[in-house]
């Protein structure tokens, strides 16, 4: 009865289908459905390395996406109501935002991100400049999030640490913010 407007193929081979806006009319439940995909097509976009391949089903063409910016201009034009990419967006620029007011007030252009095990399931993240722990509105800040400001040029990884280099914490990086 529903039948999918777009096909994305990442170079990893992994695909993911889109219905269109057009699809949905008032069913809430296939919205919600929707923009589910949606977030999940954006993250792993985030993730994936380009071009991209997104293929309109409807009219048997093909298209390459080079960059997330270009991305996000195809996401405007076909899909121009996904909601989750907005607050997805919203997320980034306030975590950048926040990390770039915290680096000028310690007066340097680089941050430490880490992760610790406190416990069961538990994998409390932090962020460090200048060797002072920082706290920020968001409390699940994850390493996807910095990737994601990554792919954005905002920042860029300049130091992954080695095991001997680290005490008690996993995953320790070093970043630093561009432009700045």
């Amino acid at each position: 009865m529903f039948e999918f407007k777009h096909l994305v193929e990442f170079q990893n081979k992994d695909t993911l289908r889109l219905f269109g806006e057009d699809f949905f009319g008032d069913k809430s439940t296939f919205w919600e459905s929707h923009q589910t995909s949606l977030n999940e097509l954006y993250k792993k976009v985030i993730n994936s390395d380009f071009p991209i391949k997104i293929i309109d089903l409807k009219k048997n063409s093909t298209l390459l996406i080079q960059d997330l910016n270009e991305f996000k201009d195809w996401l405007k034009t076909h899909q121009p109501f996904s909601d989750k990419l907005k607050s997805i967006e919203s997320r980034n620029e306030l975590i950048y935002s926040e990390i770039l007011k915290k680096c000028k007030l310690e007066n340097t252009n680089e941050f430490e991100f880490y992760w610790e095990i406190w416990g069961v399931m538990w994998y409390p993240w932090t962020i460090e400049i200048n060797n002072k722990f920082q706290t920020f509105s968001l409390n699940d800040i994850s390493g996807d999030d910095l990737t994601e400001l990554i792919k954005l040029k905002r920042i860029e990884l300049i130091k992954t640490y080695e095991k001997s280099e680290m005490n008690d914490e996993f995953d320790r990086k070093r970043y630093k913010i561009n432009g700045w």
